[in-house]
């Protein structure tokens, strides 16, 4: 799935999570700002596609292949490995923490930090950054299998999961709609006086749910299988994704998205 849909899917689940907590809007908008990031953050495997990546990490670790070779391999460090498993999911949200508490300890100047502090004050924060990390790996699962055959969801198990092919790598417009119609929902109920703070919360996360249903019943209506196959190629499946999306959203829609999409710098 493109990144920018990943790093969206991310601030949605973190425009529930706003609705958690009585702070300040500055603690609110990094709860979502670093739900972003967490949904982002396991593509960093793909900097093995970087121009300079042999130069400079291949030379400086003796990789015996070719930073192209690592990405499509099966290397702990290649795309949809070690980065794309619940493990990471783990190793990273612990990573954030240690940083919360350091901080908070050159800010308070208070040598006593104690995990059930942090947690009582930045849990939902990390909660969020967790949850938006596995969303990716989700959404990872959908695309084809290509030479993985999924993600390595539960690594360092060998199995991977996932490469179903319901969608594209990318052309999702559909989904892509869908996400940003969770976000601009729930910050518009963030706006919203009311009373209960535990309602608002309920209603935030239903919205999220719904959207999950909406796009997964986006999913169903899907009409290709985007596997990889003899008769069916890159350039052949590329087309036919367009075509889906020109289908689901009508003229107009899909024109607008096109223009949109081809004015990113990035594969969208």
């Amino acid at each position: 799935m493109d990144i920018i849909t990943h790093a969206l899917s991310g601030v949605a689940i973190g425009s529930v999570f706003i609705h958690s907590s009585r702070k300040k809007k500055r603690f609110s908008a990094c709860i979502l700002l670093v739900s972003g990031l967490g949904a982002v953050l396991p593509d960093i495997d793909v900097i093995s596609l970087w121009s300079g990546f042999d130069s400079t990490f291949g030379q400086w670790f003796n990789l015996p292949l070719s930073g192209k070779e690592i990405y499509s391999a099966k290397l702990w460090y290649s795309h949809h490995a070690f980065f794309h498993s619940l493990l990471a999911a783990a190793f990273f949200t612990i990573v954030l923490a240690g940083f919360i508490a350091l901080r908070q300890k050159i800010i308070t100047r208070s040598p006593h930090f104690s995990m059930r502090l942090l947690l009582q004050r930045k849990g939902i924060l990390l909660l969020s950054f967790f949850l938006a990390y596995v969303m990716h790996l989700f959404q990872d699962m959908l695309t084809p299998a290509a030479s993985w055959g999924g993600v390595a969801f539960l690594w360092p198990l060998l199995d991977y999961s996932g490469g179903w092919g319901y969608i594209w790598w990318w052309n999702n417009y559909d989904i892509f709609l869908i996400v940003c119609s969770i976000i601009t929902l729930n910050l518009f109920l963030w706006l919203v006086p009311m009373a209960s703070q535990r309602i608002r919360f309920a209603i935030a996360g239903g919205v999220l749910l719904a959207g999950i249903l909406m796009a997964s019943k986006q999913l169903a209506m899907r009409d290709n299988n985007y596997n990889y196959s003899k008769e069916k190629g890159y350039q052949y499946l590329e087309q036919e994704s367009l075509i889906e999306q020109k289908q689901v959203l009508g003229e107009y829609g899909y024109n607008l998205m096109i223009r949109i999409d081809r004015s990113l710098p990035v594969y969208f």
